[in-house]
């Protein structure tokens, strides 16, 4: 892509960005959604204490352990100028998403310029991005920086050298201090690392020290916390979420799809089951929090256990299928607060019954929005599908690449289901959308359905 397309789209996609943020209005519970109650408070607190606090050893101001710290720390830095006005946070992470579409659209134009330029246009316009940019939640940030990581890692994967494999490490490091979904990925991008120059036939010396470069630089922006997390906490854990992560949403969403029950409800049976362990077992309360979620992750695997590994398969298949269609538009601060009662607490044995009772106890201009959703991202979900097909043919490694991914983003969330989860999948897909549109099958389509009419005629 030419620095003038470049240039043109980062433009277009600030203003479509910043026209989004004026029209919400300026009610804080537009943008302040449910993570943002841990991050909000969060940056007060490091404004109070001061960022190295995060990092002492003695245990007097530790915090933020449920989530890794790179957000709130963000929200901090920016707070110095800001103060409490969240309106120029958010345009400027409209700026920051703006030059992910830029990123997207060099990373599209690896496959060729006109794909580059087409996949840069849809992200601009993409609603999952737009719509995220505008919420005091992590996602801007990260899939900017996630995005560098992708560029880079293709730029590796078409030309395996050290400084490459350098630069995606870094990216992934500092993306993993933003969510740390990415850190089951990164023993794999280590991997990867080596064996990708190996299968090019590059010297054994490329390999190793691709690999070295990668894992050093990934460990750069995670050792401040990994150090204060194995000397406080006695844990090499990036964060203390997994536990209530299982304990809260997987096994009672799991549950609850399978026989019915409301998440709210299967959720406190599941911790009472958990409690009532720990009684059992006389295992005494302990103030580390990564300790206690080691704890509930024991437990809540070993419930999982008990349920049949077919009913756990056709839950995580139903879930990726969501995730993968779930309009955009549905987290639209406005659409959700249209009448509608919550998904995961709509009683029904099963998706269908759920579904099925979640649109009837569905306001009327709600139930309109959802099927226009659903029938734009079943169009989109077809362009992406021809699109991959497309793709196989130009490059199957980076076929290969973009199906891996997609299994492990899809597997990590497992049964929760929103597009938010589809956030680090959006770059990919939006170029797959890209290649199908793309793609001379609708031209020949077009010519067979003239020359049909024209014999007709």
């Amino acid at each position: 892509m030419s620095l003038r397309f470049s240039l043109s789209l980062f433009l277009f996609a600030l203003g479509v960005r910043w026209i989004s943020l004026a029209l919400l209005g300026s009610d804080p519970s537009l943008y302040m959604v449910e993570d943002v109650n841990m991050y909000w408070p969060a940056s007060a607190e490091i404004l109070r204490h001061g960022a190295p606090s995060l990092f002492t050893m003695d245990g007097s101001t530790l915090f933020i352990t449920e989530r890794v710290p790179g957000y709130p720390l963000f929200l901090a830095f920016l707070r110095i100028f800001f103060g409490d006005s969240y309106i120029p946070i958010l345009a400027l992470q409209g700026i920051i998403d703006s030059g992910t579409c830029v990123l997207i659209g060099l990373l599209g134009a690896m496959l060729s310029n006109p794909i580059g330029r087409l996949s840069a246009v849809l992200a601009a316009l993409w609603p999952n991005l737009i719509i995220h940019s505008n919420f005091l939640l992590s996602e801007a940030l990260f899939l900017h920086l996630f995005v560098w990581m992708l560029y880079f890692s293709a730029r590796f994967l078409t030309d395996p050298r050290p400084q490459f494999a350098g630069l995606t490490g870094l990216f992934l490091g500092v993306s993993l201090t933003l969510r740390s979904i990415l850190q089951l990925a990164a023993p794999v991008m280590v991997l990867l690392a080596f064996t990708a120059p190996l299968i090019q036939r590059k010297p054994l010396k490329t390999a190793i020290l691709s690999c070295i470069a990668l894992a050093l630089a990934c460990a750069i922006p995670l050792s401040p916390l990994l150090t204060r997390n194995i000397s406080a906490f006695d844990s090499a854990a990036l964060s203390a979420q997994s536990g209530h992560h299982l304990l809260g949403w997987v096994v009672p969403l799991v549950r609850g799809i399978g026989d019915g029950t409301p998440h709210d409800l299967a959720s406190r049976q599941t911790y009472e089951g958990y409690n009532a362990y720990l009684t059992e077992n006389n295992i005494a309360p302990t103030d580390n929090p990564f300790r206690e979620s080691a704890r509930m992750s024991e437990y809540a695997f070993s419930e999982l256990q008990k349920i049949p590994a077919t009913w756990i398969a056709r839950i995580w298949v139903q879930g990726a299928a969501i995730n993968l269609a779930a309009p955009a538009v549905l987290i639209d601060p406005r659409v959700r607060a249209l009448p509608k009662p919550s998904f995961y607490d709509t009683p029904g044995a099963g998706l269908g019954a759920r579904l099925a009772r979640f649109v009837e106890e569905s306001s009327g201009a709600y139930f309109i929005i959802l099927a226009l959703g659903i029938a734009g991202a079943g169009l989109v979900l077809v362009f992406q599908g021809v699109g991959f097909i497309r793709l196989v043919h130009l490059s199957p490694w980076a076929a290969l690449f973009s199906a891996l991914m997609a299994l492990y983003f899809l597997g990590v969330t497992g049964p929760i289901t929103s597009p938010k989860y589809r956030m680090p999948l959006e770059p990919v897909l939006i170029i797959l959308t890209a290649l199908g549109l793309a793609a001379p099958l609708w031209k020949d389509l077009w010519q067979l359905l003239r020359a049909k009419t024209g014999l007709k005629a």
